[in-house]
Order: C-alpha cells, then structure tokens, then sequence
C-alpha cells in the first residue's frame, strides 16, 4: 500500500496536469460503471434525462484524459457517446418522446381492448366453478409513459390508476 501511495505521489510532483488528467479518466470510468449499474438495478431510468447527462459527463472526463496518452479508436467511442447522449437529452427535453410514448401507451390500450371484446367475462374453471378475470392495471397519466416502459414505474398511486379487465 506504501508502494502505491509513494507512486502516486512522484507521479503527481513529477507530471501535475498528466496526473490530474489520469484523475479524470478514473472519474469518467467510475460514471459510467456507476450509472449501467444504476439503470441495470432500477434505481434511475435509463428513459430519462439523468442517464444520458451521466454518459456525457463520463464521456467528457475519458476525453480530456485521453489528451495526454491519445487513442484514436477510444476518442471515436467517446465522442459518439457525447454526440448520442447530446441527441437523447434533446430528445427528451424538446417533448418528442412523450408524443412517441403516448401512441405506444394507446396502441396498449388498443389491443388490450381487442382482447377483452374476443374473450368471455368468466372463464369456466374446475368443476364449473367461474374464475374471476385477470386484471391489467394501466395508468391514466401517460406523462412519461409508464405504461410503455413498466420497469421504470416502481411506484405506483392508486388514486391515479384505473382497472381494465381481460378474460
């Protein structure tokens, strides 16, 4: 550990921008470890406008640390995310994601009203006994299309869903 600690402490007396560029390429990789593992275990969406900020900021810290040991195949990934994170942001920002959500969340609607007119409202089971038709639970507000992306709607309100039944 006193090795480790000895290197980089030479290393920053010896080179002070190269080693806080490095500094910066660890904090890059970090942000982007970090935020796959956020998406990937539902704590942020990967839908919304935090994801693509983190993949940029990220992108930025790994380019400017590529200043001082240059790779062109890395400098092409970087700014394609920085380009692709600068697009999604836009996206969403500028509301056309909501308009493309809400036909997603009424084409849900659609087939789920198709499928209830084809199927029975009770079901015969064992003995002849009825079975109570399945729910589906859809939102009401398509705001943010939770009903097109159910993953990223951990929470839900009660008062602000209705109920539809599918035999």
């Amino acid at each position: 550990m006193t090795a480790l600690i000895d290197w980089l402490v030479s290393t920053f007396q010896a080179q002070p921008l190269h080693f806080a560029l490095q500094v910066t390429g660890v904090i890059g990789s970090c942000v982007y470890v970090c935020g796959f593992f956020l998406v990937q275990s539902g704590r942020i969406c990967g839908n919304g406008v935090l994801y693509p900020f983190m993949q940029m900021f990220a992108a930025n810290c790994i380019l400017a640390s590529l200043t001082t040991a240059f790779n062109l195949a890395a400098v092409i990934v970087q700014v394609s995310f920085i380009l692709i994170a600068a697009f999604g942001i836009w996206y969403r920002l500028t509301g056309r994601i909501s308009a493309r959500l809400e036909r997603r969340v009424d084409d849900t609607r659609r087939r789920a009203n198709r499928r209830q007119a084809l199927r029975p409202d009770h079901i015969k089971g064992p003995a002849g006994r009825a079975v109570a038709p399945k729910l589906l639970v859809v939102t009401a507000d398509a705001t943010l299309g939770q009903e097109a992306y159910p993953e990223c709607n951990k929470s839900h309100d009660n008062d602000a869903m209705s109920t539809m039944k599918l035999g």
